[in-house]
């Protein structure tokens, strides 16, 4: 495994020529290898607990979006 460089921002830039600038977060990149889906996670200034936080969240969207069933 490769050395992972510290992510300073992500810059996102929009389609009317606008941009936003991401501070602390997370960003995933998907591509396609070999027929199978491969995310790559890009983390900027989120560590522990915050971690924690994000996959809490992609869980609830899962539920939200009808994806995810809770036990009954």
């Amino acid at each position: 495994m490769e050395d992972e460089k510290d992510v300073k921002k992500i810059v996102i830039h929009y389609e009317d020529g606008t941009e936003k600038v991401i501070d602390k977060g997370f960003f995933c990149n998907m591509k396609e290898e070999d027929g199978s889906a491969v995310l790559d996670f890009i983390m900027c200034h989120v560590s522990g607990r915050e971690i924690e936080l994000i996959i809490e969240g992609c869980l609830q969207l899962g539920f939200k979006l009808g994806m995810l069933k809770e036990e009954e």
